[in-house]
């Protein structure tokens, strides 16, 4: 699988997309007025203690306090060793501690933190207050996980933690001991910040996403870096320079007219990745529908009949839905609980094919993710982590008409609630006229049902409706007035 990295940056904003064999898998767009917080270093200070929600909230110097649980204070606690801790026993308000962001500020919620600190190199996370020693499950030679993991016990000098990460499969032990002395020199500047450091205070931070990316991806699999912008190419050919300065060839300047992301097609990825509805080739779709509690994705046949077995048609589009439902989720990063609803296949063998592919394309993910097993009714559950908003939450905002819900009430049902209304407002104060402003189509709706509206509204003779048509207000929204 060959890889390309493309970054186009401008005065507003940086936007990074990764394409594997031709394909975009991933976009991050990052502007200059709201970047990601998200590996932030603090020194925070507590400022509530919450027992009933085994919680605290601490102040890191945003707008909103950040969120702090339990689970994220301790650093090894054992599950199988007991009911946790209550963390009114661990922490009081006033305290100073050390955390870092793992989740952004989301409308209404404050940044999520945890103590655990966490320093990505190009081949090891450093976890400086746990002990722990693990090897990447990507890193599927048992062999040679044994071997990176005797590797790192015997470079580090103390009991710090490490993480060996996928890319350093196979690589020698120099390379490895430089990526680990960089983290430590990383980990003693931060160490000796907090020391002095007035809370709430930045220690750390992390990498903006065009260098992340390149820090993450960058390896053997990267075919190119192309870049739009004179300074980020700047920016990440001196990165490149030092940690791997013999690869700098790799890094390409694009200077054509046309914008980059338009003509590799990544702008029209980008808007299919807004829609709820993804075509497939074959002819049938996905739907993928985005809630605060989950997301679901159904598959539909569509156009597709097949040849000649219903079980094979069956099989051969869902195996097709997925390799472009696990593009989707990481092109449109979603997270939390993911529900895909496959079409119902009758055979056992059927079923373990199709589990064992969303298996496989998981394994591409960078994100941490665990595949559930599939249901009697055709359902694979997925859980995969985000510590960013989604793709449309970076790019969208409610509509301020339906306010999220992704629907309008109809123009019969407006005219009713306007009957409603003028009703309750003549309960409360009889008087001889009224005038309604609405959208036009409810007030051509009132004027066609007039006769029936009136009798209704179950007034004398005397009264007097008038009907404004207003094309400012939108088709929800009218005004009852006394005239």
């Amino acid at each position: 699988m060959e890889r390309e990295i493309l970054v186009s940056a401008d005065a507003l904003e940086t936007r990074v997309a990764l394409l594997e064999d031709g394909k975009v898998v991933e976009v991050a767009i990052e502007r200059k007025s709201d970047r990601s917080r998200v590996g932030n270093i603090y020194k925070a200070r507590v400022n509530r203690v919450l027992p009933g929600m085994q919680s605290v909230f601490v102040d890191i110097g945003l707008d909103r306090d950040a969120f702090l649980h339990v689970t994220d204070f301790l650093l090894n606690h054992d599950p199988e060793s007991g009911p946790l801790p209550r963390v009114e026993n661990l922490i009081r308000e006033g305290d100073d501690l050390l955390v870092q962001v793992v989740k952004d500020a989301i409308t209404g919620k404050g940044a999520r933190v945890a103590r655990g600190i966490s320093l990505p190199g190009r081949y090891l996370v450093m976890v400086p207050l746990s002990n722990h020693v693990g090897v990447s499950r990507k890193v599927t030679d048992p062999a040679e996980r044994e071997r990176l993991r005797d590797l790192l016990l015997d470079l580090r000098p103390g009991e710090e933690g490490f993480i060996v990460r996928t890319a350093a499969a196979h690589r020698p032990r120099e390379v490895l001991a430089e990526d680990l002395a960089s983290l430590f020199g990383q980990w003693e500047e931060i160490h000796a910040r907090a020391a002095t450091a007035v809370p709430p205070a930045l220690l750390h931070q992390d990498l903006d996403r065009p260098l992340q990316m390149v820090r993450d991806l960058f390896g053997g699999t990267v075919l190119r870096i192309l870049v739009e912008g004179r300074e980020v190419h700047e920016r990440i050919l001196d990165f490149i320079a030092t940690f791997a300065p013999r690869a700098t060839g790799k890094l390409q300047r694009y200077t054509d007219p046309l914008p980059l992301f338009e003509a590799r097609g990544v702008r029209r990825e980008i808007d299919r990745a807004l829609r709820n509805k993804v075509w497939l080739p074959s002819g049938g779709s996905i739907v993928i529908n985005q809630t605060e509690a989950l997301v679901a994705v159904d598959v539909n046949t569509g156009k597709y009949t097949g040849r000649n077995d219903l079980e094979e048609t069956l099989l051969k589009i869902n195996l097709e839905a997925v390799r472009e439902i696990m593009r989707q989720l990481r092109l449109r990063d979603l997270g939390g609980i993911i529900v895909i609803d496959f079409i119902d296949l009758e055979k056992e063998e059927s079923r373990q094919i199709l589990h064992q592919a969303v298996q496989d394309e998981l394994l591409k993910d960078r994100a941490r993710n665990h595949l559930h097993q599939l249901s009697d009714f055709g359902l694979v559950q997925i859980t995969r982590r985000r510590a960013r908003r989604s793709l449309e939450r970076t790019l969208c905002r409610p509509c301020p008409t339906c306010h999220g819900s992704g629907s309008l009430r109809s123009v019969h049902t407006v005219v009713s609630d306007v009957l409603m209304e003028l009703r309750r407002q003549l309960a409360e104060c009889p008087v001889p006229a009224l005038r309604v402003r609405a959208h036009p189509r409810v007030v051509a709706q009132i004027e066609q049902e007039y006769d029936g509206f009136m009798a209704s509204l179950g007034t004398n003779d005397e009264f007097n409706l008038e009907l404004e048509a207003d094309s400012h207000l939108s088709l929800e929204s009218f005004v009852v007035e006394a005239i």
